[in-house]
């Protein structure tokens, strides 16, 4: 089976859209989840992965200055090789949350709307198509007081020669 190494790297780019005055430092995990018998989550870091695993990305922010950040955006791409995982992102604050569908060119809350292939119309592009998420904040970065956004990707099986 083939292990996958490409999903950290990717994601090392994802920064807030603070005002210029403000430090912000940003942290990003990358964790396995792992499911029991059960039914209960527990997590593990992504070193690797392999097609069908589910990984939660978690990206937390940190205001050092005094003054409070307001409108941060995060940003989160799906990295290729991977599918979003419908309704699995999160925010520990109240949050507007957009997705992407073409590389982060546009955004709109779910459920995303594209032009219809046959040019008549929209039709509803699948979360498995998304290729970012995206959340505005609403309510300040404090200091000493961090945010954290989530959201779940699954790895996909790699394409097989000659599929369409």
């Amino acid at each position: 089976m083939t292990v996958f190494r490409m999903l950290l790297p990717l994601l090392v780019a994802v920064v807030p859209a603070a005002p210029a005055l403000a430090e912000v430092d940003s942290f990003m995990e990358a964790l396995r989840v792992i499911e029991d018998q059960d039914g209960r989550e527990t997590f593990e870091e992504a070193r690797s992965v392999r097609p069908g695993e589910v990984i939660e990305y978690r990206l937390t922010y940190k205001n050092s200055e005094s003054t409070p950040v307001s409108q941060l955006k995060v940003k989160g791409p799906v990295p290729a090789g991977t599918r979003y995982v419908a309704d699995s992102a999160r925010s520990d604050v109240r949050a507007r949350l957009r997705f992407s569908h073409d590389g982060g060119v546009t955004w709109q809350a779910a459920p995303l709307k594209r032009k219809a292939a046959d040019g008549k119309g929209e039709e509803v592009v699948p979360p498995e198509h998304y290729s970012h998420v995206q959340w505005t904040a609403g309510q300040p970065l404090e200091k000493g007081k961090p945010q954290t956004y989530s959201y779940r990707v699954q790895v996909a099986e790699p394409e097989k020669p000659g599929t369409p």
